[in-house]
């Protein structure tokens, strides 16, 4: 069954001069938080209880008409940003459990706008792109048309990088997922490692490209550029905004090559189990050793082994299907075939054969430890999956 959860599509807008209009309204933004977080702990203080958001919102759209000093707000056009505000402070003590804070300057970096105050004009091709045109607030925008966006769009959010580039995420609702995957009911079992990145419960073994390791050297020498200028100046903020994009470029490979798997695990199987492991956990131990073990740290990092388990498991409840994790414990010891546990092997030893003293199978540690995980999800579970 196909969630009602809402999916985000993100595209990057085009570098114009009418985006400093944006930049600007997302500042201005960020004075009215100020000002509605202040307003909120005031009147607790003062009366032991928060102010309704409904309230707050009233007396921030009263502000913006009749006091002087709060007339640049007017900029910000609409009420679409006095109305989200307020929203936003109130779900940080229901969702989030905790009191709101204050924004710094390049702290708030994200406005949102309501349905009626964008609306989506002409598309043209130019070069290898689409161009789609969009009037924001009344004023004319472009963003580059990477992937088709549904007919129907709900709320738009306005999101800002450190170097300054812009993006729009439409909200939409996930009409069109549930016809994008067919149900098979086929099961398969996932473990991640360093050395293959991937091993499923049917052998196959994938490897994801160390996008980090692959621009140590440029890192480098923009870390030290970085070093070499002083603070605050003009040289310093350039190099500051190049390590920004490289930074992003690898975040976006991850990102273009974890998405393209999950989308072929999904086309596949029905139902996912994986490893439920504690990456900081993983991090910290490298660390702390140091040496060869301070790189295998830096290499779990670069896998992003936790950012591809949550989009997967995003994915799979937006398309109907299911993820299920499974504690790792013994999978790599245990016998797929016979259940008997072996000795204790170390994660980085060179071996990568699983023998079992009691039957005598023989097959890659990793392959082994996906089958275990696969029948310890379907044992869970009571699965009958193939």
């Amino acid at each position: 069954m196909m969630s009602s959860e809402p999916i985000r599509y993100n595209y990057q807008m085009c570098d114009r001069r009418g985006n400093d209009r944006l930049v600007r309204k997302i500042r201005i933004e960020r004075k009215v938080w100020n000002h509605a977080v202040t307003l909120d702990w005031r009147y607790k203080r003062l009366y032991g209880e928060r102010v309704s958001w409904v309230a707050l919102q009233n007396h921030l759209r009263k502000l913006r008409r009749e006091v002087k000093r709060f007339e640049y707000w007017q900029e910000l056009y609409s009420s679409s940003s006095f109305y989200f505000i307020p929203q936003r402070i109130n779900q940080a003590y229901t969702k989030q459990k905790r009191r709101p804070r204050r924004k710094k300057y390049n702290a708030y970096t994200s406005i949102s706008v309501a349905t009626n105050d964008y609306k989506l004009l002409d598309r043209n091709a130019r070069g290898k792109h689409w161009i789609q045109k969009i009037r924001i607030f009344g004023k004319p925008y472009e963003f580059f048309m990477n992937r088709p966006l549904p007919e129907k769009t709900g709320q738009l959010d306005i999101r800002m990088t450190n170097d300054g580039k812009l993006y729009l995420s439409f909200v939409c609702t996930p009409e069109d997922m549930g016809q994008r995957y067919s149900t098979n009911d086929r099961a398969i079992g996932i473990d991640f490692g360093q050395v293959t990145f991937i091993t499923t419960s049917e052998g196959e073994r994938i490897d994801m490209p160390q996008y980090l390791k692959e621009s140590l050297d440029k890192l480098e020498v923009i870390s030290r550029r970085i070093s070499q200028k002083e603070r605050g100046s003009k040289a310093y903020k350039r190099a500051v905004a190049d390590k920004t994009r490289l930074m992003r470029k690898i975040k976006n490979q991850r990102a273009d090559w974890r998405w393209k798997m999950i989308d072929k695990l999904l086309q596949n199987y029905d139902f996912i189990a994986v490893e439920d492991l504690d990456m900081r956990e993983l991090i910290q131990a490298g660390k702390k050793i140091g040496g060869q073990r301070a790189k295998g740290a830096r290499k779990w990092a670069d896998l992003a082994v936790g950012d591809f388990r949550r989009d997967l498991e995003y994915k799979a409840r937006v398309a109907g299907k299911r993820v299920e994790p499974v504690k790792p414990e013994y999978t790599s010891r245990r016998c797929s075939r016979c259940d008997e546990i072996g000795p204790e092997v170390p994660l980085d030893a060179p071996e990568r054969l699983f023998v079992c003293g009691n039957c005598g199978l023989q097959m890659d540690r990793d392959h082994n430890a996906a089958i275990n995980i696969l029948h310890r999800a379907k044992r869970s579970d009571n699965m009958l999956l193939r």
